[in-house]
């Protein structure tokens, strides 16, 4: 099942880790989620440097990272501005 960012938002700490074990995380990493009392709104904030620091190993850490970009979606990084060489806009 895909889940948005608004629905994971509301998440609390034990339907994250019930989440990061449908994915195939093991009770020991699904305990660092538990540990550091991880809601869905936190998870969205994670990236695989993030888990790593917390002692979850590469491997699960990278497959975590995965999934939560996905339920990220695409991200706007500022507002689109024209480059220098681009040819002025047609009127």
């Amino acid at each position: 099942m895909a889940y948005t960012a608004d629905v994971v938002k509301g998440w609390d700490v034990a339907r994250v880790v019930e989440w990061a074990k449908s994915l195939g995380l093991d009770d020991e990493d699904a305990a660092i989620l538990f540990a550091n009392k991880i809601t869905g709104k936190r998870l969205l904030n994670l990236t695989e440097d993030k888990l790593r620091a917390d002692g979850m190993a590469r491997g699960p850490a990278s497959d975590l990272a995965v999934a939560i970009d996905k339920i990220r979606g695409p991200r706007e990084y500022g507002p689109k501005v024209a480059s220098p060489n681009a040819p002025p806009p047609s009127a």
